[in-house]
């Protein structure tokens, strides 16, 4: 039942690992995944702006140990200077920094529109759309099938709850 998809950060040294998994009906999309995706970047980029305007205390205090360190560097060495005018602590996607995304998809599921999207949801609007989504989304093939990962997801659900 679950899709993953895995966030990577590389920032000044610093690798950040978001990973978002969220359901999606044995490997099919709908028009839900295609809107969640579409402001994936936007919601990013808010996360980000939301950690820089934090204080290195805290940071600590989140537990971001390496971004507090940062944090606290950038005051000491630009101490005077005002906020807009110094660096960032994280930066999200200007070409050194950045992230990858990274699809997980069942091994029996192909990655085509016809394939993914569930059927009610095929049309030309959502066909651009998907082809847009995918055009920066790294898929990797499960060693698992469909069927298996929903049987997995099951019962990780009925341990969980």
């Amino acid at each position: 039942k679950y899709l993953a998809f895995f966030i990577y950060f590389n920032v000044c040294f610093i690798r950040i690992s978001f990973k978002v998994i969220g359901e999606a009906k044995l490997g099919h999309v709908d028009e839900r995944f295609l809107s969640q995706m579409e402001s994936f970047d936007e919601n990013l980029q808010a996360m980000v702006d939301a950690i820089n305007k934090m204080t290195a205390q805290a940071l600590l205090e989140h537990g971001l140990i390496q971004l507090a360190a940062r944090r606290a560097k950038i005051d000491e060495e630009f101490a005077g200077v005002d906020q807009e005018k110094r660096p960032k602590t994280l930066i999200l996607g200007d070409g050194t920094y950045g992230h990858t995304k990274v699809l997980a998809i069942p091994a029996d599921r192909l990655q085509d529109f016809e394939s993914m999207m569930k059927y009610e949801y095929q049309n030309e609007t959502n066909r651009e759309r998907y082809i847009e989504i995918m055009g920066d989304v790294t898929v990797k093939r499960s060693a698992f099938k469909a069927r298996e990962v929903g049987d997995m997801a099951d019962g990780l659900y009925e341990k969980m709850f």
